[in-house]
């Protein structure tokens, strides 16, 4: 993910207030009343939404029937809505059958096996990559998720609701950890670093075509700073903290409710 920097007085000084309020260390304070919820809004996007089985095989399949191929050759259909096949032996791809399955060209009978033996392969992958796909559906909206763990942040007690979908992403196979968040203290020094390596933020979401929205989440990082600090300035500036039902409510983290 592209490097943002919250650094903002009013911010800071919000999160000290809370922190006297609450009782709680201004690391805690700012891991519940700031990271936490920023993570979330980001977990919620619903560009991070996992996708569903039917989309995920409608997509595997479209791109598979497009453009195929296997160890002995090569299916394709134009479109125009015919097949061909381009044996591994030959430069040269071969009619199989027209628009709307009508015979067309036939191939020779070497051939004709080469291509059956690729429709064969070309079953068995679609329904490898299907399953290989949704075992990692969630991937993104977890990678946020792994941020807030490391940090020990439990989001289910931080502002915003609950993050559709959380436990399905729990369950995605990750190739490694993709999100990480760390918090460093100095004397009064205090920094806290959050990364997502994740292809899917690096790139942004796929808009069609080969095409990815490059700058997505960096935007969206900035549009979740700026939610946060905006909601902690009017909860100050409406006494929000002096309430004691209101503001457990709100960081259900910090305070216990009366």
């Amino acid at each position: 993910m592209s490097v943002s920097e919250l650094d903002d007085r009013n911010f800071r000084g919000h999160i000290a207030e809370l922190s006297k309020i609450s009782g709680k260390t201004y690391v805690e304070t700012f891991k519940y009343a700031g990271a936490g919820p920023i993570i979330k809004i980001l977990a919620k996007d619903k560009a991070a939404k996992p996708a569903a089985k039917a989309a995920i095989a409608r997509s595997v399949k479209r791109a598979a029937m497009n453009s195929f191929s296997g160890s002995v050759g090569q299916i394709l259909t134009s479109k125009d809505g015919r097949t061909w096949f381009r044996s591994a032996y030959s430069t040269q791809k071969r009619l199989v059958y027209a628009a709307g399955n009508a015979p067309g060209w036939h191939l020779g009978d070497r051939e004709w096996a080469d291509y059956q033996a690729t429709k064969r392969e070309r079953t068995a992958f679609i329904k490898a990559e299907v399953a290989r796909r949704v075992a990692r559906s969630g991937m993104l909206r977890m990678s946020f998720l792994q941020m807030s763990d490391q940090l020990g942040i439990n989001m289910a007690t931080v502002s915003g609701g609950a993050i559709g979908g959380e436990a399905k992403a729990r369950q995605a196979q990750m190739p490694g950890r993709l999100g990480m968040g760390f918090a460093t203290t100095s004397g009064p020094e205090f920094s806290m670093t959050m990364s997502n390596t994740s292809d899917a933020v690096r790139k942004g979401p796929h808009i069609g075509g080969g095409r990815f929205q490059a700058g997505y989440w960096q935007a969206k990082l900035q549009v979740a700073i700026n939610r946060r600090t905006n909601a902690m300035a009017t909860e100050m500036r409406k006494g929000v903290y002096k309430d004691l039902k209101t503001r457990a409510q709100r960081y259900p983290g910090l305070f216990v409710s009366p």
